[in-house]
């Protein structure tokens, strides 16, 4: 025997209200994305992120976002525009890192560009020149803008491997470097990749060549670079050495240039290089004349062709032990001295008291004369 089941009108209602209002739910969802795609572009909303670089321009990327003038806004609707597709061409660009594109509610387009970080120019040995940037990756030049860095040269093509990542990890390292510090940075005019794989450093001041070898203990070479120049060059001037290098561990070894001179108008043992850039000129020191005394004795000037060669002896006691002869920078105009006796020499005979004004000057007898040819003698250049 069956047993009859009551049918729950409160049960139907339910039913029947959630699909009248699910029905509702989807019109009203399908009537908004109508009307939502129905709707035209309001604006265009760029935003460049190192915008210091000047490689893209807003202007450039909004010219790429539509199209050149086939989207215009006000006119183009939502629904003809492929959001995805956009932010594929704009990440495409050589010179841009990343991008985000999307629209919001306001049918506003908007665009969210990093721009690619230049941090070394590289000049490769076939002619190729190209930028590295943080991430050790090629970016290209522009035809419109150049920005200037730190260069290096006379690079072997980098391809994908070990050898040249290891190479591009160190010349990114030295141009980071070179580039936090003010000195260097304006210091530094290039790099060069010489054959052995060592770094030459070519200095804006200065014709002196720098070895610095591999980026090992960097700062220590520099420490030691910027010293050789406060202490040394300053001092003997900033052409006398043709090579520094650094390449050693914890030295400096300096090779001179061998046809350097002190300059002709500064007659001096040490030069004030300092004073001779700020355009104040040390005066040349001048002999004081010396009046012979007892036991001395005095020797002639003697010149040759260049004024720093230009020397007078001043007149010292002679010992048994040795003979010193001290060289003093003078003038050329000055007459040379004659010689003089010592004081012993200089009293007249008294046998031949008229004859003094005609008779020659008394010499050593020539067995003293020869003893005094083999003492050594040390000459002193300066004060």
């Amino acid at each position: 025997m069956s047993v009859k089941r009551k049918i729950s009108v409160r049960k139907i209602i339910q039913a029947m209200l959630t699909l009248v209002l699910a029905g509702v739910c989807i019109t009203a969802v399908l009537s908004a994305t109508r009307q939502q795609r129905n709707r035209t572009l309001n604006d265009v909303d760029i935003r460049i992120t190192n915008k210091q670089y000047g490689f893209v321009t807003e202007k450039e990327i909004k010219q790429t976002l539509l199209r050149d003038g086939e989207i215009k806004t006000g006119v183009t609707k939502l629904s003809e525009l492929n959001v995805r597709q956009m932010e594929k061409v704009v990440s495409g660009n050589p010179w841009i890192e990343d991008a985000q594109v999307y629209l919001d509610n306001r049918q506003q387009l908007h665009a969210l560009v990093i721009q690619r970080a230049p941090v070394v120019r590289i000049f490769e040995k076939d002619g190729n020149s190209y930028y590295l940037d943080r991430k050790m990756e090629a970016l290209p030049l522009s035809p419109k803008y150049n920005y200037y860095t730190t260069v290096v040269t006379n690079v072997p093509e980098l391809k994908a491997d070990s050898m040249s990542n290891a190479l591009k990890a160190q010349i990114m390292a030295l141009a980071q470097f070179i580039r936090r510090d003010t000195f260097w940075n304006a210091q530094v005019s290039q790099v060069i990749v010489r054959d052995d794989m060592q770094f030459e450093i070519v200095p804006v001041l200065g014709e002196h060549q720098i070895i610095l070898g591999d980026t090992t203990d960097m700062q220590l070479k520099f420490d030691n670079l910027f010293a050789f120049y406060t202490n040394v060059l300053n001092e003997v001037g900033w052409e006398k050495y043709k090579v520094l290098d650094l390449s050693y561990k914890g030295q400096l070894v300096a090779s001179p240039a061998l046809n350097w001179k002190l300059p002709v108008d500064k007659v001096i043992n040490r030069i004030n290089w300092v004073s001779s850039i700020t355009g104040e000129t040390p005066k040349p020191k001048t002999a004081a004349p010396v009046k012979p005394t007892p036991g001395t004795t005095t020797a002639p000037v003697t010149t040759s062709a260049h004024p720093l060669d230009v020397k007078t002896e001043t007149p010292v006691k002679a010992t048994p032990e040795k003979n010193i002869q001290v060289e003093l920078p003078v003038r050329l105009n000055e007459a040379p001295k004659q010689k003089t006796e010592p004081a012993k020499a200089l009293k007249k005979p008294a046998a031949r008291p008229q004859k003094k004004a005609t008779e020659p000057k008394q010499e050593k007898p020539k067995e003293e004369k020869k003893q005094e040819d083999k003492k050594p003698k040390y000459i002193y250049g300066g004060e």
